[in-house]
Parts: C-alpha cells; sequence; structure tokens
C-alpha cells in the first residue's frame, strides 16, 4: 500500500491483494514499484518515503540477481 498527500491531505492511494505466500520483502518492494511508476506520471516533484532499509538498499544495488528488483 503507498498513499499521497498534498496540501495536508491525501489525494491518490493504491493498494494490493498478496497471496499468503509473498513475502513482507516483495510486498514492500511491490509498493514501491507502484509509487514510482505512479510518479513516473506527475508534472511535480515527488518525495517517496520508506522504512522498509532492505529494499530500499536492494533498489540501489548494481547488482542484484532477483526479478523482484529488476
Amino acid at each position: 500500500m503507498f498513499g499521497c498527500f498534498g496540501n495536508e491531505a491525501v489525494t491518490k492511494t493504491w493498494k494490493a491483494k498478496l497471496s499468503t505466500s509473498n513475502t513482507v520483502f516483495q510486498a514492500e518492494m511491490l509498493a514501491l514499484k507502484a509509487a514510482i511508476e505512479w510518479a513516473n506520471t506527475t508534472n511535480g516533484d515527488v518525495n517517496i518515503w520508506s522504512d522498509s532499509e532492505s529494499s530500499l538498499q536492494a533498489l540501489k544495488s548494481f547488482y542484484v540477481m532477483s526479478k523482484i528488483i529488476q
């Protein structure tokens, strides 16, 4: 799930139902992907905040084999 805030109000929300076999990491990566895709459609500046250090580390790594991150 991700939410977008502008002018002190929620302007966009997104959520998905995953399989019980999905991991927390997969859910966090999916939410980040959705947030990035949404940010690419806006005309303004966007900040994406996450408390998932493992997801952020994976995104900045050039040597990732996981298809989730690529």
